[in-house]
């Protein structure tokens, strides 16, 4: 090979080397960028409260790791730290357990509405069809703000004020859910359903033996931003449930009211963290039981299947 072109092609690779070089350090700064904040909650969670107060800038403790704040959060009082936060024992668990049980309840009920909903614009005909559809998506375009009033207006008049119902049934009627799925229904091969048909499936077998095992993808998908609107809801939890018993509060309430009564309190910091940590943790265990099947693809698991 002449000279010239070794040299040619030792420039282009020396190019290219130093682009991927170039394109690696960028996502990787961008990778820290997106977790430290994640990482100064977790680390800071488990500082003691003389560490906030005496080096607060300091990202590792200087007194060592310790669950103190934890301790504050489901005990209450001094753990041990050298500041007493006066702080009662709340019913932390109480309020865990509302927000997943509303959360999980409200995810359920939304899937099965939108799931049958979906079924019966794709596989079933009747007149209307097209037009009830194209109404239901108009109905996205009015902001949810508007209907803040509305529905609680209708929870004072089913008697559902300061109860977890109130949490769990706004929202189950949601168009964007339905049209997720109903888009991922209409790519499932009409041979199959014509196959079901023939060997004399009704639509509840050809609903739960062929449909949803091509679907879970899709469900899992929206049934994690389904759990998550609710578990990260803290403004209509504080309209229906904000003036009841703390007992009936959901997480989001419950750590709100914490977080302000730390307020101003010297070394508090790491309590506030470790709040936020506990609210982070059911959405992230979520998010790692759905990951395969938000990675699998569509198409490919329908023909696989």
């Amino acid at each position: 090979m002449p000279t010239n072109s070794k040299s040619i092609s030792r420039s282009a690779e020396a190019k290219g080397f130093l682009k991927r070089f170039g394109v690696t350090v960028f996502f990787a700064l961008f990778c820290f960028l997106w977790i430290f904040p994640i990482l100064y909650i977790v680390n800071g969670s488990f500082k003691s409260s003389l560490d906030w107060a005496t080096n607060p800038r300091s990202f590792f403790p200087d007194f060592g790791y310790t669950i103190e704040n934890f301790k504050i959060l489901f005990v209450g009082g001094d753990q041990g730290g050298i500041y007493d936060y006066g702080l009662d024992a709340q019913p932390i668990t109480s309020w865990i357990l509302n927000s997943l049980l509303a959360s999980l309840a409200h995810t359920f009920l939304y899937l099965l509405i939108a799931v049958l909903a979906a079924y019966a614009f794709v596989f079933l005909e009747f007149k209307g069809k097209n037009v009830l559809f194209a109404v239901l998506l108009l109905s996205m375009s009015i902001p949810g703000v508007m209907l803040t009033t509305p529905q609680f207006e209708n929870i004072l008049k089913l008697g559902l004020s300061l109860d977890i119902w109130a949490i769990i049934l706004p929202g189950l009627g949601g168009v964007s859910g339905l049209y997720l799925i109903r888009q991922f229904f209409k790519g499932i091969p009409k041979g199959l359903i014509e196959s079901a048909k023939i060997d004399g499936a009704g639509h509840l077998r050809i609903l739960t033996r062929v449909v949803l095992p091509l679907a879970k993808s899709s469900l899992f998908v929206q049934g994690l931003f389904s759990f998550m609107s609710v578990w990260n809801d803290y403004a209509w939890a504080q309209i229906v449930l904000g003036y009841g018993d703390k007992q009936i509060w959901t997480l989001q309430l419950g750590l709100t009211y914490l977080v302000d009564v730390n307020k101003g309190q010297l070394g508090s910091t790491g309590v506030t963290l470790a709040a936020s940590l506990i609210s982070m943790l059911p959405v992230f265990i979520v998010y790692l039981l759905a990951e395969k099947n938000i990675v699998e693809g569509v198409a490919f698991t329908g023909m696989k299947n």
